[in-house]
């Protein structure tokens, strides 16, 4: 199954971000997951942009994984919404 990680982004530097999603995604692939590579590095870009991206990302994905923390991203509410809606599998860590 193809996976998409919805990851809370703010108020964290890029090193921390980086580090708890390569936890994330070792244990999904020990779990048998395919990750998706999701990591967006798009210059001054807007949070609405990074959302549209992901989005586009969730549609390649069978289901969508959410990171700690996710209740309080506005960003990650609204992809949470849209894999309920989808129809997207959804894991909540």
């Amino acid at each position: 199954m193809k996976v998409f990680i919805s990851q809370p982004m703010i108020n964290k530097p890029n090193d921390i971000l980086y580090r708890e999603r390569e936890e994330v995604v070792k244990q999904l692939k020990a779990e048998g997951y395919e990750v998706i590579d999701s990591i967006l590095d798009i210059p001054n870009a807007t949070p609405l942009l990074y959302l549209a991206k992901s989005v586009e990302l969730m549609n390649e994905a069978d289901g969508v994984v959410f990171m700690k923390g996710w209740e309080q991203s506005r960003g990650c509410t609204m992809e949470h919404d849209i894999a309920v809606l989808y129809g997207k599998f959804v894991k909540l860590l």
